[in-house]
């Protein structure tokens, strides 16, 4: 009798886990800090996020431990951050576009958007575009392509993270990538020939 209980699908995220919050934090950091970078396009940015998930997986350590899957629950915190983020970027712009609005005076600039900045963005525009229809479409395709090829996890270390086994996690990452690779390689606004 072949019981899927008796079957091990990926490493035991409990014995991945360091038992301390130093371990842990020595181990990981890296990979979401890249992680994050890829998310949020600024290494200042990142490090800030990774830091308030740090400080939030500190305070919760002890319910970490005894979660079903520890390192997904402090990929989840780190994934709840980025995306409150953005949500705190988008309210700043709408508070500095009201703000033109009413003083009808020049443009408010940002310390952080200098233009060194905007043009290493634009490198990575089109990807980018094509990572946020992924998204969009499969956030788990899209955390999966991340993972592997931004961030150069193993599908194991992926699977441990989303909660996932390794062959799903296998499999979201190639469909993530023939995603991209059918975005990327149509044509542009603009590019080819007209009739």
């Amino acid at each position: 009798m072949n019981d899927s209980w008796d079957q091990q699908t990926g490493p035991d995220p409990v014995a991945a886990l360091p038992r301390d919050f130093e371990g842990f934090f020595i181990a990981w950091q890296k990979k979401y800090l890249k992680y994050a970078e890829t998310r949020l396009r600024s290494r200042e940015d990142a490090e800030d996020v990774v830091i308030r998930a740090a400080v939030i997986i500190h305070r919760k350590w002890d319910r970490i431990l005894a979660h079903e899957n520890p390192i997904a629950f402090t990929f989840y915190i780190l994934q709840r951050l980025i995306i409150d983020y953005w949500r705190d970027q988008t309210r700043q712009a709408k508070a500095e576009h009201a703000a033109r609005i009413l003083a009808r005076d020049t443009p408010v600039h940002h310390p952080s958007a200098d233009l060194a900045q905007f043009n290493r963005l634009a490198d990575y525009e089109q990807l980018d575009q094509a990572l946020d229809e992924l998204e969009t479409h499969s956030p788990v395709q899209a955390a999966c392509v991340r993972l592997r090829h931004l961030v150069g996890m193993s599908h194991d270390e992926i699977a441990v993270l989303l909660d996932i086994n390794s062959s799903k996690a296998k499999n979201e990452t190639w469909m993530g990538m023939r995603f991209l690779k059918a975005r990327l390689d149509r044509p542009h606004q603009g590019e080819g020939s007209t009739p």
